[in-house]
C-alpha cells in the first residue's frame, strides 16, 4: 500500500485498486482496461489470470508477472544472491521437481537439532 500511497502523492494517476474476491472471481474481459499495471503477488494469488489480462489489454508492467513465477522458486533466488554478492544464510533445497530422477535420490536423515 505504502507504493500506491507514493504514486498518488505525485498525482496525475488514478489508482484503481481491484478487491480480491474480483481478482479471483471475475474473467479477465471483465477486469477494468488499464494504461498500467502493477501486480503484488500474495500466496494463491492467480499470476496465470494477471498474465491473461496482460496478453489481452498490454498495459504498461511496473514490475514483471515473469520474475515473480522466478522469486516463487527459492533455489533460484537463493543462486541469483549468491552470483551477485548478497549475503545469505546457508540453505539446503530439496528438489520435488524431478522426484524420480536418480540423480535427486536423497533420504534425509534428520537428528534432534539438524536434518
Amino acid at each position: 500500500r505504502a507504493i500506491l500511497e507514493r504514486i498518488e502523492e505525485h498525482g496525475g494517476i488514478e489508482i484503481v485498486v481491484w478487491t480480491e474476491p474480483f481478482v479471483y472471481d471475475a474473467p479477465v474481459e471483465e477486469w477494468p482496461v488499464v494504461d498500467c499495471m502493477v501486480c503484488f503477488h500474495s500466496n494463491g494469488f492467480p499470476l496465470e489470470k494477471a498474465e491473461a489480462y496482460v496478453s489481452l489489454r498490454s498495459p504498461l508492467l511496473i514490475n514483471s508477472l515473469k520474475e515473480q513465477w522466478w522469486l516463487l522458486d527459492r533455489r533460484k533466488v537463493s543462486m541469483t544472491l549468491e552470483r551477485v554478492g548478497v549475503p545469505a544464510p546457508r540453505m539446503l533445497f530439496v528438489n520435488r521437481d524431478a522426484p524420480d530422477d536418480p540423480n535427486f535420490a536423497w533420504t534425509p536423515t534428520e537428528e534432534g537439532d539438524f536434518v
